[in-house]
Formats: C-alpha cells, sequence, structure tokens
C-alpha cells in the first residue's frame, strides 16, 4: 500500500533535451516554461544544472555585424526578435536598408496613388510603393499599394516580404 502511495506522489519528469532544445532556440525561460509546463525556476534550475548558464551577463550574445563586419553584444530578448537582422549601429542600420535605385519625385506617390484609384478604391493612410524604386516609372507594373506605412516599412525591411500588398500591378500590367 505504501508503495502505491508513493508512486501517485511522484511529479512528473522535466524534459531535459527539450529544455536545452528551446534554449538554444532564444526562448526565453517563461517562454520554456509554458511549452513544457514548468515552472521558470524549475526551468533555470535545470539548464544550471546542465551547465548552461542562465545569469544576466549570459543570457548577452556576441554577434557580428553583417554590414560592417564589428562584432557587438545584444541580449537574447532582441536577437530572438530579429534573427540574423541586428546591426551594430544606427549607421549600419541605414546602410543597409538603403536603396540606391530610389529616385526621389515630389509628385510620384500622388500620381501613383492616382493610377491605382482607377482600379481600386482607396481610403485615407493607404500608401502607393514603386517595385523598381523609381517615383518617376508610375508605369502600373510598376506599382504596389499598401494597407499603411507600418506595412509598407515592413516590406522593406523583412526578408521574406511577410506583408501581403492590397494592390499589385503587375497581375494587371
Amino acid at each position: 500500500m505504501y508503495k502505491r502511495q508513493r508512486k501517485a506522489r511522484m511529479r512528473p519528469r522535466i524534459n531535459v533535451e527539450k529544455v536545452k532544445e528551446l534554449w538554444g532556440k532564444m526562448y526565453s525561460l517563461q517562454m520554456i516554461s509554458d511549452e513544457v509546463g514548468f515552472t521558470r525556476q524549475g526551468i533555470k534550475k535545470v539548464l544550471n544544472r546542465e551547465g548552461i548558464s542562465t545569469s544576466k551577463d549570459a543570457t548577452w550574445q556576441t554577434l557580428e555585424c553583417p554590414q560592417c563586419g564589428e562584432t557587438f553584444r545584444k541580449s537574447r530578448a532582441l536577437t530572438r526578435n530579429h534573427p540574423g537582422r541586428m546591426r551594430c549601429s544606427t549607421k549600419c542600420y541605414y546602410a543597409a536598408i538603403h536603396n540606391p535605385s530610389f529616385v526621389e519625385w515630389r509628385h510620384g506617390t500622388r500620381i501613383a496613388r492616382d493610377i491605382i484609384s482607377e482600379y481600386i478604391p482607396l481610403s485615407d493612410g493607404v500608401v502607393a510603393h514603386h517595385k523598381d524604386g523609381d517615383q518617376r516609372n508610375n508605369d502600373v507594373g510598376n506599382l504596389m499599394l499598401f494597407a499603411n506605412q507600418s506595412d509598407h516599412a515592413t516590406w522593406h525591411r523583412s526578408h521574406s516580404h511577410t506583408v501581403v500588398p492590397l494592390f499589385d500591378g503587375s497581375s494587371i500590367g
């Protein structure tokens, strides 16, 4: 009888390999806790027992800037949100997003909006985008329309183009 009671009170064991895998994928202690169903403190103890430091100093990552090659340090939280896109400085960030083929023209966006409005109705806040960066080229095949400036900026800065435009002129022109 005593053995049965003792077995019933045994706690489930934590999957150490899964915890290590999630820590390697830049998950925070809270994220791992939510995933495996144990407390943050329990996760921290398991990682420390396995020789993985979870102290504040150990949560900083040393990275290499893809723009200039300089090494710099960022926290795990920042590198988790922007994998492979971290830059050492604002100067390197703007150098990375600079479009050398961009040709600015005062009236380019207004004319592009007029052309797109022939195909779909426009609402306030929508942003016209020129695919080749030349605002003088208002050919319908060169134009796209985004719901807001945030979507437009995400389009420019994301490598996978996760934002879907409201209008893409290449399907028409």
